[in-house]
């Protein structure tokens, strides 16, 4: 089957003319490439409002530290035309239940708060499919929610929360959209995983090959929300996923197609899993970071249908292949398996060969060699949902204004940052960024 993009639409066309757009956790993986996006089509205003530093830095964006629990004293200089609410506590297992009630509600209820006060009448949220609750059944928009976890209900409720925002005036419009396992540069998740365990040279499949893991690359994501802000449809609800109920068989033979044709294949069998996942449950009390949750998680389908996408031709089967191909071309091949900083400076040796010929071209191949190098330890590891390395720092909540950078907050939205950190974080992101 021929690969295919979505319908792409510029921010330009979507966007009011003269007006600002606020993205809360503009400095995560999504509002990254959202904030890239935006500032490439041209759009002038942009403000990252974020509790850590950018994980992509956009040149043009005004980049603000804070924390969404918190909006009170929140306010821009522009006139701002759309409100992008990306801001979430997410890893589940990962925190206490209160975490995400109190930062996925109360956010939601401080940035509608901010929209009524700054006068918005457009807001884009993302939940989640954690909504439908775990089951091997296909879910559309059309299913009734059923959140089992913390973090499900926490989205539910925070669409409740916008839902209400919109019925109070009749000119708003808001577009929710609930993302299932979301993929591309700088995203530091399962796929940045599968990327370094198939460079590795081996990738261990956990119980089971016919696990539907449903996904969608962040470009393609980005590409839906301009879609549904195009149509000027008052109230939009859509799953962010590709059609095609992708296993995680299909997801490696398509990644090995192409890109890690030498990996080898191995399964570990269901037995062996879920006898983990039994064991694994006293150390989940010393917060090691290994959960039986996330074990169970491995052999669970995410089986979900972007039914609304589906009807407006909006997305097309067999697209996985094109959004690997994209992906590697972002990165340079790298798939981030040495992180953003090692895949920007590929890219400033790249563009050094260009002008400086022979002499930077070696030093990009020995940077590409040192990549290949390093990854090609990573083959041991299942591929696992696991927390990141600094997600056990925990802070206190604050709010601090550093002179250099205006930096506000952000809930790590896809790899589960803390709610909020307080002065000590802020004097962090403010040296980090000198």
């Amino acid at each position: 089957m021929t690969e295919t993009k979505t319908i792409s639409i510029s921010g330009r066309e979507v966007h009011p003319a003269g007006k600002a757009v606020v993205v809360f956790g503009g400095a995560g993986f999504i509002g990254s490439h959202l904030l890239r996006r935006l500032a490439s089509e041209g759009i002038g205003k942009l403000y990252s409002v974020d509790i850590r530093n950018p994980k992509i830095r956009v040149p043009g964006v005004t980049y603000v530290f804070g924390d969404v629990r918190n909006l009170t004293d929140f306010s821009v200089p522009d006139p701002v035309g759309a409100i992008y609410n990306l801001a979430a506590v997410h890893t589940t297992p990962g925190h206490a239940n209160h975490e995400y009630y109190e930062t996925n509600i109360q956010g939601a209820t401080e940035v509608t708060a901010y929209a009524r006060r700054a006068g918005v009448d457009s807001i884009v949220f993302t939940s989640s499919i954690s909504v439908y609750g775990p089951s091997e059944d296909v879910k559309t928009e059309d299913t009734p929610p059923d959140p089992e976890s913390a973090y499900g209900w926490s989205k539910w409720l925070a669409e409740g929360v916008h839902r209400s925002w919109l019925s109070e005036q009749p000119s708003r419009r808001l577009i929710i959209t609930r993302p299932a396992v979301i993929f591309g540069h700088a995203e530091g998740g399962n796929f940045t995983r599968l990327a370094k365990l198939m460079r590795g040279g081996l990738f261990v499949y956990p119980g089971r090959k016919d696990t539907v893991k449903a996904c969608f690359y962040v470009e393609d994501l980005i590409d839906a929300l301009f879609y549904a802000r195009s149509l000027k449809e008052r109230s939009v609800l859509f799953n962010a996923a590709y059609p095609d109920h992708y296993t995680i068989e299909e997801i490696v033979k398509t990644f090995k197609a192409v890109h890690f044709p030498k990996a080898r294949e191995v399964l570990v069998p269901r037995w062996v899993v879920m006898t983990a996942a039994r064991l694994l449950r006293p150390l989940a009390l010393f917060n090691l970071g290994i959960h039986p949750d996330r074990v169970l998680k491995l052999v669970r389908s995410t089986d979900v249908l972007p039914l609304w996408l589906l009807n407006h031709g909006a997305v097309r089967r067999g697209m996985l292949a094109s959004a690997f191909a994209r992906w590697s071309a972002d990165t340079l091949g790298t798939f981030d398996s040495l992180g953003v900083e090692h895949v920007e400076m590929l890219r400033r040796a790249q563009d050094r060969q260009s002008v400086l010929g022979d002499e930077a071209g070696q030093t990009a191949q020995m940077q590409t060699a040192g990549a290949a190098q390093e990854a090609a330890g990573a083959g041991s590891a299942m591929f696992m949902d696991q927390p990141d390395a600094g997600q056990g720092e925990r802070q206190k909540a604050g709010f601090a204004q550093p002179e250099a950078e205006i930096d506000i907050l952000h809930i790590e939205e896809e790899t589960g940052v803390h709610a909020a950190h307080g002065v000590e974080g802020a004097a962090s992101n403010k040296k980090s960024a000198a």
